[in-house]
């Protein structure tokens, strides 16, 4: 019998992360999980700019119990799960045939013949995958483990590794995670909360629905007082309600952060930039804009003086996604990138009040190709002035702009602020067509770096690790050649910037066929806001809705942030 397990375990994949084929013997692997000799990963707590708690990280949550925790809710779990426990041998055939004759009777599976051995079995080693090869080897390591271990043993390990939904691993994980407490500090109610967990722990997690958790717990209460026990109605929570937060993003974006860092070993809290407030007002409108019946996404990041993410947001159809578009997304900026422009001809020696022509713009490339520059709504001006243009977004004014001066002090701009390759830019990449588009995340650094007057800064989102520091990259200055050259740029930037009831959001707005965006800044933060079209507008409709109008619905946020209160001064 020992052969034929030792020969199952080979091929069975550990949850545990064990060599199977190299360790010794199986059941010292789970006796080390037993004992918590073997640390499971375990999580760590996500914190706003304030230090409150905002969510848990991504790897797994657990924490181990005792034995006198263990014999707080055993009998509770042995009622709902498995009533003969101390009687069967790992499977019970009793179980097993009531189970049979009440699916045969309703037709579908109602009740399940599996032991807490069987489940532990199957969390620990096996997996969920529904197949005969499966059972099999289930039954038997069901058999094994009780010929091994205790019965006490047993169910001491069910606790602590049986899945509670929302990653959170064993009971005492569950407690904390959801009441906040140990598990030998919450109410009977609560226990009996955490044990209605164990049917769909998905569906019936808090954080995922709370009407549906607090429905299976009066279920639970109801049935276990119809069975002798006494469960009073306490407050299920009497201090810090679980609120529904849908994190997936944050918890990504920590994640890849601490890898970028070399950070995952012994995390306990994570300190982010993030401010709760801004965040919610942001939220709040995104979620509204993104039920625009032409609007699939809205996506919007900010930054604050130091270039630490204080909001990341991204909504289609009225609900938050899980992917990043501000920080994995690849956008074209189009005109949005004509400051640059203008920023790489001024330290060459332009000025805002010099005049160039708008009016249609060929360039001959080479013997096939040509150049092709056209205004939005074919609408030309003249002889105009480089301020007045970037305040028009005058795309032919630009074009010849950019043939005016040495273009690669343009290109090695963008390179230096990390926009894009040298290889992936052209002639289109003047008015802001590049060959492998931008993250909303580093077109807001860049527009930081004017808001700093040529200081850049790597955006970042964690400031500090179990209450350690974590130091920022080295902080850039660019070579500026003249002495106005920031206090020019800001000035074309109001110009083409949004005005809102008497105040103005320097920025510049860019778009595309089927995107629209507005780059910008304030005193304390700079940010982007984006979204994408279902249906490509037309040029001429007076009614199109595009990221300035965004702006505009944001605006009192954006102008009421407070940057003191967040940087801690």
């Amino acid at each position: 019998m020992h052969f034929l397990m030792e020969q199952i375990i080979r091929n069975i994949n550990f949850k545990t992360g064990f060599d199977t084929t190299r360790s010794p013997s199986l059941w010292e692997i789970v006796k080390s999980i037993l004992m918590d000799e073997h640390q499971l990963p375990r999580s760590y707590s996500i914190l706003n700019s304030k230090g409150h708690h905002i969510s848990l990280g991504k790897m797994i949550y657990h924490r181990p119990m005792t034995d006198d925790d263990v014999d707080l809710i055993k009998k509770y779990i042995l009622e709902l799960e498995d009533q003969r426990f101390y009687q069967h041998i790992g499977i019970d055939f009793r179980s097993i045939a009531r189970a049979i004759v009440v699916d045969f009777k309703s037709k579908r599976i109602v009740q399940g013949g599996s032991t807490l051995t069987q489940q532990l079995v199957r969390n620990m080693f096996l997996g969920h995958r529904k197949c005969f090869s499966r059972k099999i080897k289930e039954i038997i390591l069901a058999i094994l483990m009780e010929v091994r271990f205790t019965k006490n043993e047993i169910l001491r390990m069910y606790c602590n590794n049986v899945y509670m939904g929302n990653g959170i691993i064993g009971f005492q994980s569950a407690s904390f995670a959801i009441h906040r407490k140990p598990i030998n500090q919450i109410n009977p109610l609560q226990i009996v909360s955490l044990v209605g967990l164990l049917r769909l722990p998905v569906k019936d997690n808090p954080y995922v629905s709370q009407s549906a958790f607090f429905k299976r717990t009066r279920q639970v209460q109801g049935f276990l007082n119809g069975k002798g026990f006494t469960i009073p109605d306490e407050n299920l929570f009497k201090s810090n309600p679980i609120k529904r937060i849908n994190k997936h993003r944050l918890q990504n974006l920590v994640s890849r952060e601490l890898s970028d860092l070399d950070l995952q070993e012994n995390i306990k809290t994570v300190r982010t930039s993030i401010n709760s407030s801004f965040q919610r007002d942001i939220d709040n409108s995104l979620r509204k804009i993104s039920t625009n019946k032409n609007i699939s996404k809205v996506a919007f990041i900010a930054l604050n003086r130091k270039a630490e993410i204080v909001a990341e947001s991204s909504w289609g159809d009225g609900c938050e996604t899980k992917f990043s578009v501000p920080t994995q997304g690849e956008i074209q900026p189009g005109s949005s990138l004509k400051p640059f422009l203008l920023l790489a001809a001024l330290n060459q020696g332009k000025s805002l009040s010099e005049n160039f022509l708008s009016a249609p713009y060929r360039k001959k490339i080479d013997s096939v190709n040509t150049w092709k520059v056209r205004n939005y709504q074919n609408r030309y001006h003249g002889s105009i002035s480089l301020l007045h243009a970037l305040g028009i977004s005058d795309n032919t004014v630009f074009a010849r702009l950019a043939d005016s001066i040495d273009i690669n002090g343009y290109y090695n701009l963008l390179n230096w602020l990390g926009l894009s390759e040298l290889s992936g830019l052209t002639l289109s990449s003047c008015i802001g067509g590049l060959k492998h588009g931008v993250s909303l995340r580093s077109l807001a650094a860049s527009y930081l770096f004017i808001l700093n007057d040529g200081l850049y800064r790597g955006p970042r989102l964690i400031t500090a690790v179990n209450s350690g520091m974590v130091t920022q990259s080295s902080v850039l200055r660019y070579p500026a050649k003249q002495d106005e050259l920031f206090c020019d740029i800001k000035k074309a930037l109001i110009q083409s910037g949004i005005y809102f009831r008497g105040e103005i959001l320097s920025g510049k707005s860019g778009t595309t066929k089927n995107t629209s965006l507005f780059a910008g800044y304030t005193d304390d933060i700079a940010y982007v806001a984006w979204n994408e079209y279902r249906v490509a507008p037309n040029e001429s409709d007076p009614k199109a809705y595009h990221a300035k109008d965004m702006i505009l619905k944001m605006a009192d946020s954006i102008l009421g942030y407070d940057g003191y209160s967040t940087l801690g001064f």
